[in-house]
Parts: structure tokens; C-alpha cells; sequence
């Protein structure tokens, strides 16, 4: 299996790391989810229930950790991929769309294609997807239909196009922008040929939402964007992916702050400004201090190499910067409280049959 184009077709959803869950939820798991962090007996316990249960809904929850693994505070499982095939079957089985797009995709995105066409749920999925004519189902088909090789050039544009022109379907908008970005040229080339896109991405930026999943596609726009004009080698044409850089850090990515220190620490878009690259950073070490990220990224390595050159001038204003962005950068990182022991449940370990096909689930106290 191709596992980086199984990833792109699933990116927002494993962003939200599949937290994202709806009011009709009603499986115990998912209620304690809501609320609280992901924990060995949580885990276990969701586990337990996927694998006993036609909640099509947790079902998915669960591939969507089994693909991206489940990394927390004081608890991590590492990616499964035969735990999320499991899982995604199931999904599927009971009525979940978006999964029986993903088995879809996973079925067609193998190494060995001789028996494309040949499974029959995949058959019979992809009809159910195809009957579905709501906006929500025509651009889950198209989505579908672009995640797989062999069927990206039957994409009616006009299709995609006519759900993009509803101001709401900020979806339809961020599927087709991330149509034209795949076809445009090398920002060396013709930068421009990205324009298209980024019109499409702009009006997701610009949502006025809460919704955590218009949430994810805008910080993946950003980051499209950033790493379209990043790669330039010209000088003049990368620099113009400073905007996308700095937006994604004002709005609390941590990844982002890092990276917009390094840039002032070693004048990458051709500023030198080491109390920037102070402020930056102490914002992302006060950001994750107390969660797994703490010691990810390259971060604490940087922050001491700024700490060892950086002068008491510069230190100071860097204080000042970071009391000024504290005022108007939140944090993207927000660590949920840890179940209380007494909502445990007395079997707390995952049925023989959710060991075999999940992910053993390991605990990393600190």
C-alpha cells in the first residue's frame, strides 16, 4: 500500500485525530472523548466497543487512530495499518460513507492492482457513493474519485466547480483549490499558476467559523500554500511564503511558531532578528510545555542555541514581543484532563479480538 496517498486523502480527518464527533454520537467511548484524553483504558475500552457494535461512526474513529497511531501526554499507540483496514471495513459494512470512500481508496491504492474490480464490497461501495446526489455525497464521490489514479481524469470539473460556487460548501472550495494547486507549475516556473488556488483556499482562510473541521482544512491551506512558495529557489519568489508562514503561527500552530523563529534566527527570508526568534519560540515552549510535544520538532535544541548567542538587548525586547503575541496568539495545544479513575470500567483491557487486529496500546508516564 501506498501509505503517503492513503495519508493525503485522509489529512483532515487525522488532523482532528477523528475527535471530531457528532451530536448523534452515542457509544460510551465517544461521550467520554468528548471531554476527556485519550488514555490505555479509554483506548481499550473504544476498542472493545468498535469491535462489538454497528456505531459505523466509532468505527471510523477508530481506523482514523489506527492509521495516524494516537500519540498523547502519558499514552501512545503506534500507526496499525492492519488495524485500521479492520476498522474501516466495519465502518463501511454499517452504512459509514465516508469510510466506504477510504476502503475505496485503500482497495485501489494497493502495490498488487490484480484484483481491482474484482472485490465485490468495493463494487458495491462505490455505487452507494455514487447514488448519493446530495452536495454532500456528489463531492464525496469526486473526492473519492481524485484519491485514485485511475480515476482522477473522469473528475467532472464542472461538477466540482457548480457545488465551489455555493458560498457555504467551504469543502467543494477546498477540494477544488487543492485540484488546481496539484496542476500548478513550479513556483520557479510560473508562480502565478498557483492564483486559482489560492482564490479557492482564500475563502476558506477567511471563514469566520469554529467548526473544527473548517478549522483543519484552513491550517492545511496555509500549509499548502507556505510549502508551494517555500520551495522556490528564487529568492524573490520564496519570500512570499513568509504571510502564509506568520498567519499559521499567529493562529497557534506550534509547528509554525518553530518555524518562523528558525526563519529570524538565521535570516531566511532576510531579516536577522534574534529577539523575534526569542519571542517566537518561548511562545511555542510555553505553548507545549506539559504535553508530548515538549521535546518535538527540533524545538528545545533551537531554543538553547538562541538562548547560548542572543544578547541582553535583544532578550529584553524579545520579552516584550512575547507579552505582546501572549495577548493575541492562542494556543492551538490544549491538553484535556485525564479521566477520573472511578469512570473506569473493570474490564479495562481490549477482547482477544481487538488485540489481534489494534494496535497494543503502551503507556509512557512522565
Amino acid at each position: 500500500m501506498k501509505h503517503n496517498r492513503i495519508l493525503s486523502a485522509v489529512h483532515a480527518a487525522v488532523l482532528g485525530m477523528g475527535l471530531i464527533i457528532s451530536a448523534s454520537a452515542s457509544a460510551d467511548c465517544m461521550t467520554d472523548i468528548k471531554k476527556y484524553r485519550l488514555d490505555k483504558e479509554l483506548y481499550n475500552e473504544c476498542i472493545r466497543e468498535a469491535n462489538n457494535t454497528d456505531n459505523g461512526e466509532l468505527q471510523y474513529l477508530v481506523a482514523l487512530w489506527n492509521f495516524a497511531g494516537v500519540n498523547e501526554v502519558d499514552f501512545n499507540v503506534p500507526s496499525n495499518m492492519n488495524g485500521y483496514k479492520h476498522f474501516i471495513y466495519l465502518a463501511a459494512q454499517n452504512d459509514n460513507k465516508d469510510a466506504m470512500s477510504m476502503y475505496v481508496i485503500t482497495q485501489y491504492d494497493r502495490e498488487n492492482y490484480e484484483n481491482n474490480g474484482k472485490d465485490l464490497n468495493m463494487v458495491k461501495y462505490l455505487n452507494a457513493l455514487s447514488a448519493d446526489k446530495t452536495p454532500e455525497g456528489r463531492l464525496r464521490m469526486l473526492s473519492t474519485k481524485m484519491a485514485i489514479d485511475r480515476f482522477r481524469d473522469e473528475v467532472e470539473l464542472p461538477e466540482l466547480e457548480e457545488l465551489a460556487e455555493d458560498s457555504a460548501n467551504l469543502k467543494a472550495k477546498f477540494e477544488l483549490a487543492r485540484f488546481y494547486h496539484a496542476r500548478a507549475a513550479s513556483p520557479d516556473i510560473n508562480p502565478d499558476s498557483i492564483n486559482r488556488a489560492y482564490e479557492l483556499y482564500k475563502d476558506v482562510i477567511n471563514a469566520d467559523s469554529v467548526d473544527d473541521n473548517v478549522k483543519n482544512m484552513q491550517g492545511i491551506a496555509l500549509w499548502n500554500m507556505y510549502s508551494y512558495y517555500r520551495r522556490a529557489k528564487k529568492a524573490e519568489v520564496s519570500v512570499k511564503s513568509e504571510p502564509f508562514l506568520k498567519e499559521l503561527a499567529m493562529r497557534g500552530d506550534v509547528m509554525a511558531m518553530i518555524e518562523y523563529a528558525r526563519a529570524y534566527a538565521n535570516s531566511s527570508y532576510g531579516v536577522l532578528d534574534e529577539a523575534k526568534a526569542y519571542a517566537w519560540l518561548s511562545l511555542e515552549r510555553d505553548c507545549v510545555k506539559g504535553t508530548n510535544y515538549e521535546n518535538e520538532f527540533g524545538a528545545a535544541e533551537l531554543m538553547k542555541n538562541i538562548n547560548e548567542k542572543i544578547s541582553d538587548s535583544d532578550r529584553k525586547k524579545g520579552e516584550k514581543e512575547l507579552a505582546s503575541l501572549k495577548k493575541s496568539v492562542t494556543c492551538m495545544i490544549h491538553v484535556k484532563e485525564k479521566r477520573p479513575a472511578s469512570m473506569v470500567k473493570k474490564d479495562g483491557s481490549a477482547d482477544k479480538g481487538a488485540e489481534n487486529k489494534s494496535a497494543p496500546a503502551k503507556t509512557s508516564e512522565k
